[in-house]
């Protein structure tokens, strides 16, 4: 999809564009062009509503989300138009919910059986139905179990519905900042883009309280997304969107560009960015001044300290969220004159999403919002910014150090660099991988509960992927460069099956990680031409063995298979016999273990009863290839592990 876009300053501050929306076959798409002039701050900021409960069920309380099509209107100039939402608002209501105090969510599918016109579905997708909505809710960033996470193949039609249990469990402890939205296979960029999120704040009072943060009408969700919009051919309504869509519009929890009257005072803003593809850089300007921005928050959790993000030595830091990362921030506008306006820049443009540049393509001047300062009724600030958030830190370092395994992610993309001989795929439609493989390929990830992992995500492409693993909190260890043929060298090594150690291609100097990425994350940002490397670990936990998935977060990467299966499988225990093995096929493989520096006892049979030691090893957790001749009067053999003396 094509865009040619020429902004123009006018007086008023109002910005006009001259542009072209086209598919490249010359006709214009459904609706017909976008919006190109829009006047900015006209309509207030609307807050989503907190879900109430309907009921109960087993004594935890009961809410009934409805999805269903509806009118919006997206700015005091531009007429209704058709949107999707849950709880009829756009975005949905945020749901509230305590840390280990479970609740059920009800589902309801009441949207129309086939996608409209301005909506259509993407045929080559894996998984899509014709022009049959499905739809599945996922709880992003929950520790959710296997049936209630919402997998991409869980979908449901119009007329259905599905109850979900979220047993609120906050593996950090302190908090999280999660939200929900569609995640049906094939179909999530335009479910997601019709407006199918929302906010869901997990909360640990004890954690909470002695912090003092701002709170009730002083804690204020932020859903930024961008959104394409057209009325100059009837009906008025979002544009459909194509690859890799960069939209026009800055959309605020559902308005383009508006204001937010507040008091000389702290504030808390819960930040998610909903775009699909667009990465932010958010910097807050009064009067051509930077405006801090404190952030107490990662994805998942709090940071040990505040970490500021403004003027640094005269270079201009930005609040940098890549699609659903999300970031609790504070921002003080006390020290603020009455009257001041202060405005959110984005300082990411379409043109890198790797760069920092003034934005250029948006019509109301890459401005997201504004802030309006009056100190009329204004009321006493008790709140404060603590020096400390939370002593419950994880030290990535020292978890790496208990990994029993570390695992290689590559991300390609079709063509993005023409490597000689290089053959991305046989499916010429596919244009965006895990692995070089499908999501319907065969699992290789399959971790064991209590198991700790490395996993080195490889981006072999020219742009940044905003990696989401499911079900639990990682954290980001550093990120590694190649040299300066090492990704070419990388994938034409590993075309012909040569690949030398990892290690071989980086220059062995890392990145830094920033300050405010060494909080709970769920989303890591993993530059080009880079390798990111992360640690977690794995929940020892019955609820969470079963089928999850990790993906891209740039949503029509994900429809378009860069989303890979995952299996949590119960830990192995000492004395467990595990399943026979045939060893006519190649060489038994026996996992010894889920923990270093434990002696184990190997033993084998030709049935299951009899075993006999038949080695000796020290449990790492890795892989033991065992060589043991097979009995002469049976295929099979059957070996267990016992703890060694």
């Amino acid at each position: 999809m094509k865009h040619t876009l020429i902004l123009v300053a006018l007086a008023g501050g109002l910005l006009t564009a001259l542009g072209q929306h086209h598919n490249g076959g010359g006709s214009t798409e459904f609706g017909g062009d976008p919006i190109t002039n829009i006047v900015p701050f006209v309509d207030p900021l609307p807050i989503p509503a907190f879900a109430v409960p309907t009921g109960t069920i087993n004594g935890a309380p009961v809410y009934e989300l409805a999805m269903t099509e509806f009118m919006h209107r997206f700015h005091r100039d531009l007429p209704e138009m058709p949107v999707w939402g849950y709880g009829g608002s756009y975005p949905g209501p945020t749901i509230q919910a305590v840390v280990n105090q479970p609740i059920y969510v009800r589902w309801i599918d009441q949207l129309p059986v086939h996608y409209p016109p301005w909506l259509p579905p993407n045929p080559i997708n894996h998984g899509v139905h014709g022009d049959l909505v499905q739809n599945v809710v996922h709880l992003h960033g929950g520790a959710n179990r296997p049936e209630f996470d919402g997998h991409p193949e869980a979908w449901f039609r119009p007329g259905e519905s599905r109850t979900y249990l979220y047993e609120n469990i906050d593996f950090g402890g302190d908090g999280e900042t999660l939200w929900y939205h569609d995640h049906a296979i094939g179909v999530t960029e335009i479910n997601v883009y019709a407006g199918l999120a929302g906010f869901y704040w997990l909360r640990n009072p004890d954690a909470e309280a002695p912090l003092d943060l701002p709170s009730g009408p002083y804690e204020i969700p932020l859903v930024i997304q961008d959104r394409d919009l057209q009325t100059n051919h009837p009906p008025a309504s979002l544009l459909s969107i194509g690859v890799l869509p960069w939209h026009y519009l800055p959309v605020v929890n559902g308005k383009v560009a508006p204001y937010l009257e507040v008091e000389p005072r702290k504030y808390r803003f819960r930040i998610l960015n909903g775009s699909g593809f667009r990465t932010i850089g958010l910097v807050l300007y009064a009067n051509g001044q930077n405006v801090p921005i404190d952030q107490i928050g990662t994805d998942d959790g709090f940071l040990a300290k505040p970490i500021r993000i403004a003027m640094t030595n005269n270079v201009l830091q930005t609040l940098r969220l890549m699609p659903a990362e999300r970031a609790d921030v504070i921002v003080d506008f006390g020290g603020l004159a009455d009257g001041t306006h202060v405005v959110m820049t984005n300082q990411f443009d379409s043109t890198s999403v790797a760069l920092p540049p003034a934005e250029p393509l948006n019509v109301v001047g890459g401005n997201f919002m504004e802030f309006r300062v009056h100190r009329r009724d204004s009321n006493p600030d008790p709140s404060r910014l603590p020096d400390v958030l939370t002593t419950n830190v994880v030290n990535p370092q020292l978890l790496a150090a208990r990994a029993v395994r570390t695992r290689t992610i590559t991300l390609d993309l079709r063509n993005e660099t023409p490597y000689p001989g290089l053959a991305f795929d046989t499916d010429t439609n596919v244009f965006a991988l895990i692995n070089l493989m499908h999501f319907d390929d065969p699992v290789t990830e399959t971790p064991r509960g209590g198991d700790v992992e490395i996993w080195q995500i490889v981006n072999l492409s020219d742009d940044p992927h905003p990696i989401h693993v499911h079900l639990l909190d990682f954290f980001i260890l550093d990120r590694l460069n190649f040299t300066a043929n090492g990704a070419a060298e990388y994938i034409n090594d590993r075309k012909l099956g040569r690949l030398k150690p990892l290690t071989s291609y980086l220059t062995g100097s890392s990145r830094f990680v920033q300050p405010n990425e060494l909080g709970p994350k769920d989303v890591v940002r993993t530059p080009p031409k880079a390798v990111t490397r992360i640690v977690m670990e794995w929940p020892r936990d019955p609820r969470f063995y079963g089928n999850y998935v990790y993906h891209c977060h740039i949503l029509d990467h994900e429809d378009n298979d860069m989303m890979r299966p995952l299996t949590v499988r119960p830990p192995l225990e000492p004395g467990q016999m595990l399943a026979d093995f045939d060893l006519l096929t190649g060489l038994p493989l026996i996992e010894v273990g889920t923990a270093k520096g434990i002696p184990y006892v190997i033993q084998a049979a030709s049935t299951p009863t009899g075993f006999f030691p038949i080695n000796e090893t020290i449990g790492t957790g890795q892989t033991y290839y065992l060589v043991d001749p097979p009995v002469a009067e049976s295929r099979a053999k059957f070996y267990r592990t016992l703890t060694g003396p």
